[in-house]
């Protein structure tokens, strides 16, 4: 979850402390009812899957994307995935 706090303009994004395969596959589900058909072969891993969390996350703060923006920062992180791993 990406987290903004107006009064100091300060910033964060918080991570559950684990997330269960039924959880994961929950998520990618969602990215391809949204359109990424593709989305399970390309976070097949655990670290393509955090990468790719983190970056939507980050999507949500780097261009004040709010939750109904959800496609946008799913296409956001996927275009920097490749990079960031």
């Amino acid at each position: 979850m990406a987290l903004k706090d107006t009064s100091t303009d300060g910033w964060g994004i918080v991570f559950a402390p684990s997330i269960s395969n039924a959880e994961s596959n929950s998520i990618i589900s969602g990215m391809e009812f949204r359109g990424f058909l593709e989305a399970h072969k390309l976070l097949d891993t655990p670290q393509k899957f955090v990468a790719h969390l983190a970056l939507h996350e980050l999507a949500h703060l780097e261009n004040g994307w709010g939750q109904e923006l959800e496609y946008e920062c799913d296409r956001w992180a996927f275009e920097r995935l490749d990079d960031a791993l």
